[in-house]
C-alpha cells in the first residue's frame, strides 16, 4: 500500500507539473462561469435587430428585450439601420415590423393576409431557424388578442371598447401552467447555450483518461518504467488513467456547481465519481488494446466524434442506442435526467474494469 501510494503521488506530481494540464483544469470552471455570465448579460448565439413601427410591435419588442434567452436583441431606429446592421455583420438577422402590424394581425382573421414582419437574413442556419420560432411565439399573443377582438365584435354586431375587450379577454386568465415538465431542474434552467455544457465536459473527462493512457505508453517507450514488475501492468494502467480523470472531475464538479447547472452537490459528486470510474476503465481498455501513443491519439479523435454524435450532448439519436450505451458519457447524461439509471452507470464501471483486467491478462500471456 505504501508503494502504491508513492506511485500515485509521483504520477500526480508529474501531472500537475505539466503547465497545459494545469491550464485546462483552471479553464474548465472559468469558461463555464464566463458562459453563464454571458448568457445572463444577453449575449447569445444569434444577434437580432428589432425595428418596431406601431404600438403592437413596440409591445412585442419590449417583451423580447426583457426576456432572458440565447438570443441577443437590439432595438433599431428605422428599417434602413436594421438592414445595414445585417449587411455589416453586426446582426445576424433583422425583424422589421410593418407600420400596421396590429392591422395585419387583425386582417388575418378575415383571410386578408399581409406581412406583419419582414425578416432580413444574410444566410440561413439552424440558429436562425430557432430564432424564427421565437418570432412566431412572440407574435402569437398579439395575434390571439386580435382574433379574439374581431370574433367578439362580429358576435356583438358592434365594435367593443378596449375596456370591454380587456375584461372578457382576462376573464379566464390563469397563472397555472398547461405543460408539466418532469426531469432534472437543472436541465429545465439550462437554456440553449448552457444545455450542452455538461455533455461537453463529460467528453473532456474521457479525453483526460485517454491522455493518461497515452502518457503511460510514452513512458514505457522511453524506458521510464523498466523497473516496474510485469505484474504491475494493470495497476499502472489504473493509476495513469484514473488520476488525471479525478483531477478533471473535481474541476468539472466545481464548474457545474458554481454555474448553477447542478441540482445537488452531493448527487453531482456521486455521478461524476461513477463516470470517472467507468470512464477510467473504458480508457484503460482502449489504451491496453492500442498499446501505442499514436494509436491512442487516433482512437481519441474517433471516440470524440462518436461521443459528440451518439451521446445526448446535442441530439438524442434513438436509432443508435445500442452503440451509444458503450460510451461512458451516455449513461452519465441519462442518469442526470433520470436517477433510476444511476445503478446502470455503476454496473458499467464494473464491466469496464472486468474487461480491462481480462484484456490485460490475455495480452500479457500473448507477450
Amino acid at each position: 500500500m505504501r508503494n502504491a501510494l508513492h506511485w500515485c503521488l509521483c504520477i500526480e506530481h508529474r501531472l500537475l507539473r505539466r503547465p497545459v494540464f494545469l491550464v485546462i483544469l483552471l479553464l474548465i470552471p472559468a469558461l463555464v462561469l464566463a458562459l453563464n455570465a454571458s448568457t445572463k448579460q444577453g449575449s447569445g448565439v444569434v444577434t437580432i435587430a428589432l425595428c418596431p413601427a406601431d404600438a403592437v410591435s413596440e409591445s412585442v419588442t419590449d417583451a423580447l428585450l426583457m426576456e432572458e434567452s440565447a438570443f441577443r436583441f437590439l432595438r433599431c431606429e428605422n428599417a434602413d439601420a436594421a438592414r445595414r446592421m445585417v449587411a455589416e455583420g453586426t446582426a445576424d438577422t433583422a425583424w422589421i415590423f410593418s407600420a400596421e402590424t396590429g392591422a395585419a394581425l387583425r386582417d388575418s382573421y378575415r383571410g386578408a393576409y399581409a406581412p406583419a414582419v419582414t425578416v432580413v437574413e444574410r444566410e440561413g442556419n439552424v440558429f436562425l431557424q430557432l430564432a424564427r420560432e421565437k418570432l412566431y411565439a412572440a407574435l402569437y399573443p398579439q395575434l390571439s388578442r386580435a382574433l379574439f377582438s374581431e370574433f367578439l365584435s362580429d358576435e356583438a354586431g358592434t365594435a367593443l371598447s378596449e375596456a370591454e375587450l380587456e375584461a372578457w379577454y382576462r376573464h379566464v386568465e390563469t397563472n397555472e401552467e398547461i405543460i408539466a415538465f418532469e426531469g432534472a431542474e437543472s436541465l429545465r434552467q439550462a437554456g440553449y447555450l448552457r444545455a450542452p455544457v455538461r455533455g461537453l465536459l463529460s467528453i473532456l473527462l474521457i479525453l483526460a483518461g485517454l491522455s493518461g493512457a497515452a502518457l503511460l505508453e510514452t513512458d514505457r517507450e522511453a524506458g521510464r518504467l523498466v523497473w516496474a514488475s510485469p505484474k504491475s501492468g494493470l495497476a499502472l494502467r489504473i493509476a495513469y488513467t484514473l488520476l488525471p480523470m479525478l483531477d478533471t472531475a473535481l474541476a468539472v464538479w466545481l464548474a457545474l456547481g458554481l454555474a448553477g447547472l447542478s441540482a445537488s452537490w452531493l448527487r453531482e459528486a456521486l455521478l461524476l465519481l461513477l463516470l470517472t470510474l467507468g470512464g477510467a476503465g473504458f480508457c484503460a481498455l482502449v489504451g491496453g488494446l492500442c498499446r501505442a501513443p499514436e494509436r491512442i491519439g487516433m482512437a481519441a479523435l474517433l471516440l470524440t466524434v462518436a461521443m459528440l454524435a451518439l451521446c445526448p450532448v446535442f441530439l438524442n439519436l434513438h436509432g443508435f442506442r445500442w452503440l451509444s450505451v458503450l460510451l461512458p458519457p451516455d449513461l452519465y447524461l441519462r442518469s442526470v435526467a433520470d436517477g433510476a439509471k444511476t445503478p446502470w452507470l455503476a454496473l458499467y464501471a464494473a464491466a469496464a474494469w472486468a474487461l480491462t483486467w481480462l484484456a490485460e491478462r490475455l495480452l500479457r500471456k500473448r507477450a
